[in-house]
């Protein structure tokens, strides 16, 4: 297999203008699929890799492109993108979790709910202050998908939650690989078990995450960002689930809290 093939893996996309033609035909036979930049849905344009719609009265005679992403590499119209397989299979230690601290009786009861909720493969929202713990309390949560050979993405729109995580979720997991990216890091994205990202790394991602952990899902620039929230969405699998986490929740998180969604 041609070096680097496996850190494509786990539902990743990628242009095929990056890869030689040996990558496309090893990725293709573990699984991906190809798919055009743009498609068409009635007489309107989207793009594949971000779902944002494109207006054609901004290009005239140019060559289409996707603005909404631009920031990930210029997807033009002709252009194609793979899809790579998210089906991984990671060698997990039978105790995931090496924390040893000790939950509150409140705390557990929201950490119990948030595991029942992923089995129901249903989203779940925690709501609570800040120092509440909400960290330590999808701990179980984690291990309970681990066990299951499930893979999780922890995401917040903000970097320094991210670096802040990292330590703390190593700590907790210290046998599970985990993988921190963002737009500043310097390391080369590798499948892990466990991803920890800002939300928009989810936009190179599709049907790759069986649990999707958002915090501060409140914070710029998610909170009201449509495109962001169709990345979490999309780089969830069908049979996933996502759990958000924030002390002081949007108004259409609540509402859907409101309405049993």
């Amino acid at each position: 297999m041609e070096k680097n093939i496996k850190e494509l893996l786990g539902g990743r996309i990628v242009n095929t203008r990056v890869l030689t033609n040996q990558q496309i035909s090893q990725l293709m036979s573990l699984g991906s699929k190809k798919y055009p930049v743009i498609y068409q849905e009635g007489s309107q344009y989207f793009c594949r890799r971000c779902l944002t719609e494109i207006d054609l009265a901004d290009f005239h005679d140019q060559k289409m492109y996707c603005r909404a992403c631009l920031n990930f590499g210029k997807l033009r119209k002709g252009d194609e993108l793979i899809i790579t397989n998210s089906n991984l299979s990671f060698h997990i230690p039978k105790t995931p979790m090496t924390w040893q601290g000790q939950l509150t009786n409140l705390q557990d009861t929201v950490a119990q709910e948030t595991k029942s909720a992923f089995q129901k493969q249903q989203d779940h929202l925690i709501w609570a202050v800040t120092g509440a713990g909400k960290t330590e309390i999808i701990y179980p949560l984690i291990n309970e998908a681990l066990l299951q050979n499930k893979r999780v993405a922890i995401c917040s729109p903000r970097v320094d939650v991210c670096l802040e995580l990292q330590p703390r979720l190593q700590q907790a997991f210290r046998n599970v690989p985990i993988g921190l990216f963002h737009g500043q890091s310097q390391t080369s994205y590798f499948p892990t078990p466990i991803m920890i990202s800002t939300v928009h790394q989810l936009i190179r991602f599709e049907s790759a995450f069986d649990l999707i952990i958002v915090d501060e899902v409140d914070s710029f620039p998610l909170a009201g960002d449509e495109m962001l929230h169709q990345a979490i969405y999309k780089a969830k699998k069908d049979s996933g689930s996502i759990t958000y986490l924030s002390a002081t929740p949007p108004v259409e998180l609540l509402a859907n809290v409101k309405t049993k969604k």
